[in-house]
């Protein structure tokens, strides 16, 4: 039975691992769509600058 219930805890260990690496993500690819919009309204007043 201490298999089974190190089997289970190694399961979900990994699955918050996983969740947490998804989190991370996700966040990343907020910050580089935002610096995405950053970089596109400088160009914009730059060129409506001109």
């Amino acid at each position: 039975m201490a298999n089974i219930e190190a089997i289970k805890s190694a399961i979900v260990d990994k699955e918050e691992e996983l969740k947490d690496k998804v989190r991370k993500e996700k966040i990343i690819e907020r910050e580089l769509n935002i610096g995405k919009v950053c970089e596109d309204v400088a160009n914009v007043v730059k060129y409506a600058r001109m």
